[in-house]
């Protein structure tokens, strides 16, 4: 697929990094600030410290950065990203039992923020 074609969700107006995940409809582009997702998880904090940061201030001027997730649950991803901009009204009411398992394994090692402050009540379905 195309980039110009992957479905893009801004997270941050003023977003410094695009992380790619695949749906079952195509690749869904996710415009994120790199800072917002250091202070919520280790992973990024520790590329934030890392040879990463450096690749990232290369990136050509003309596009921002792109870091791809293929193995990540994209819901999971899309529900974390909204919970951790702030965006809370985007998150679902309904999760599917994978995505709610995904978040809880982040948690457990220490990836994410604290699940129970980010989503409100939800509905396993």
């Amino acid at each position: 697929m195309v980039e110009d074609e992957a479905s893009v969700i801004n997270m941050d107006p003023n977003g410094d990094v695009m992380l790619e995940v695949s749906c079952p409809d195509g690749k869904t582009l996710l415009l994120v600030s790199f800072k917002v997702l250091t202070l919520a998880s280790a992973v990024f904090a520790t590329m934030s410290n890392s040879q990463f940061k450096e690749d990232l201030s290369n990136y050509p001027t003309s596009g921002k950065p792109s870091i791809p997730l293929p193995d990540d649950n994209a819901e999971a991803v899309i529900v974390l990203c909204n919970a951790i901009h702030l965006r809370t009204g985007e998150i679902p009411k309904n999760l599917a039992l994978a995505c709610l398992e995904d978040l809880a394994v982040r948690h457990g090692k220490g990836e994410s923020v604290e699940i129970s402050v980010m989503l409100r009540p939800i509905r396993v379905t």
